[in-house]
């Protein structure tokens, strides 16, 4: 049987106005399947990212403008980089300048109005890395 790695990183969301949302990671190691990344939403506040055949990135707790754009859109364009300044990279994308992402791809969104398949005990250790208990 196939075993994930189940991740927590950094992340955000950015919204370029014309209705498609980046999601910004620090990208773990290992290398993202790009051609195969979904992102994947529980319908309620979670979603997970599956980067690659063996990593599940857990993305908790999204806000109600990124849960609106989610549930309008096709894919998201996830862009991935270390040590990133969000406020940085906010404002070159609205001046249309593409920072220097180490990847980036599309993932397919997909709407699942059912909790996450996370195995519960690892559910409990992401959420507790985050901060939520």
């Amino acid at each position: 049987m196939f075993s994930y790695q189940y991740l927590a990183v950094r992340h955000d969301y950015i919204d370029n106005g014309a209705g498609d949302l980046m999601v910004l990671i620090e990208p773990p190691a290992g290398i993202a399947q790009d051609d195969d990344a979904r992102f994947i939403f529980d319908g309620m506040t979670d979603a997970m990212l599956i980067r690659n055949n063996g990593q599940i990135i857990y993305l908790p707790c999204l806000d109600e403008a990124v849960i609106k754009l989610i549930k309008k859109c096709k894919d998201v364009l996830v862009a991935e980089m270390q040590d990133y300044d969000l406020q940085e990279i906010a404002a070159s994308i609205k001046k249309k300048i593409m920072p220097d992402f180490s990847d980036y791809y599309t993932a397919e969104v997909v709407i699942t109005d059912k909790p996450l398949e996370i195995p519960q005990e690892k559910l409990y250790e992401l959420r507790a890395i985050y901060g939520l208990g």
